[in-house]
């Protein structure tokens, strides 16, 4: 039975490609992963993204993070990071 599962599995992803990552996430998971992130290198690694800037923004303004920000953050800025 798993067997069969596995074989579903590969005929369903077979011919599919995965995008790889963009550069600025290698960038960022490097620069975080070192012994002393430089915040301002991540904050210019999130701000070369679009895509990431709006994810990080959305996820820094979310109730979730509960900051008690006096206004949503719009742009990434490193000051926001410290």
């Amino acid at each position: 039975m798993l067997m069969q599962k596995l074989r579903n599995a590969q005929s369903v992803i077979q011919g599919h490609r995965i995008p790889e990552l963009p550069e600025e996430i290698l960038k960022l998971e490097a620069e975080l992963k070192g012994k002393f992130p430089d915040i301002q290198a991540v904050a210019d690694i999130i701000e070369r993204n679009t895509s990431l800037s709006g994810e990080v923004i959305k996820v820094i303004n979310s109730p979730v993070m509960k900051l008690n920000l006096p206004e949503p953050i719009h742009p990434i800025r490193c000051q926001y990071l410290v």
